[in-house]
């Protein structure tokens, strides 16, 4: 996908992994729309050679504030050929210790409302045979101990982005999703809290690069590769080696 003058919409775009897509995508002659609960936060990015930068109002805690706030963002909504699906919260740990209302809310905003918003948008990005681009994780693939919640809802952006990839197939909609590893951003110590002996984590920035070129190389799967990656393709052999591993955790 040639990204000149496109419009893309990116959730969660005020700090770690979104904002990095969005100086990545800065660099390109594009108009972006930032989609954050709240915009009076934004700290501005350069501009490089993107045509508009826009912060918006975008909060998927429920249906009715993803449709209320796609309605006062503006007509360019209505011009969206790109969503990327990003934002996300992160709940782990014994499942007997998780606070359930913060469980209910990091489903909502990681599954639930991502769902939704794709739904909202899915006749605009259809008109414009445009690309949904989704933030899965490698826990999508890779089921640990502690991290029962957070990876349900990854396991669930996977499976909804490869089931919707072939809905899509003969729309001119395609779908990318991303096997996010552990990146280091504000949510890597809670991570690190979890797993202190885990992965050693990927820069933003780099991530990034990897996204916008997976973008415009029209990719259905962006992988992390290493030892990360490795552990995804061996989620999908036999139980028992994921076991192994498991049995090295350690109650946090």
């Amino acid at each position: 996908m040639r990204l000149n003058h496109k419009t893309i919409l990116i959730t969660g775009a005020n700090r770690g992994i979104g904002r990095a897509l969005a100086e990545a995508l800065a660099k390109q002659p594009v108009n972006l729309l930032l989609g954050m609960r709240d915009p009076k936060s934004y700290q501005p990015i350069e501009q490089g050679q993107a045509t508009s930068i826009k912060p918006i109002r975008l909060d998927l805690s429920s249906l009715e504030t993803i449709q209320r706030d796609l309605k006062a963002a503006g007509d360019q909504i209505h011009e969206v050929d790109v969503l990327i699906n990003n934002a996300g919260q992160f709940v782990a740990g014994p499942l007997e210790d998780q606070d359930l209302k913060k469980m209910a809310d990091m489903v909502q905003s990681n599954l639930t409302g991502l769902m939704q918003l794709t739904a909202e948008l899915l006749p605009v990005i259809r008109k414009r045979k445009g690309k949904i681009v989704n933030n899965a994780s490698i826990v999508g693939y890779v089921w640990l101990p502690f991290d029962a919640t957070y990876s349900a809802t990854k396991a669930g952006v996977v499976a909804f982005s490869e089931a919707l990839r072939r809905e899509l197939t003969h729309t001119g909609v395609s779908v990318l999703h991303l096997v996010t590893p552990t990146i280091a951003t504000d949510m890597l110590k809670d991570i690190q809290a979890i797993y202190p002996n885990g992965t050693k984590p990927v820069q933003p920035d780099v991530w990034a690069h990897r996204v916008v070129k997976a973008i415009e190389a029209d990719k259905t799967m962006l992988t992390p590769g290493g030892t990360t990656g490795f552990a995804r393709i061996l989620s999908q052999g036999p139980r028992f080696l994921i076991d192994l591993v498991a049995r090295q955790i350690k109650h946090p």
